[in-house]
């Protein structure tokens, strides 16, 4: 699996798995949203995965 290939799916459970730990049961996945064209559907389900897991993001500038 890469940032490249990978899928919303398995994008969410990595970012909510890094959050939480490996040892949780995971939420049902939400629904894909569409994508910008500077990311991928992996990178934003990390992205939602880490704010379901009630973790915090920061924007780099």
């Amino acid at each position: 699996m890469s940032a490249i290939n990978g899928t919303f799916s398995q994008g969410f459970e990595v970012g909510y798995r890094l959050v939480k730990g490996i040892h949780v049961g995971m939420p049902g996945t939400p629904g894909e949203p569409g994508n910008p064209g500077n990311t991928t559907p992996f990178l934003q389900g990390i992205e939602a995965g880490i704010k379901a897991a009630g973790g915090m993001l920061i924007k780099q500038r």
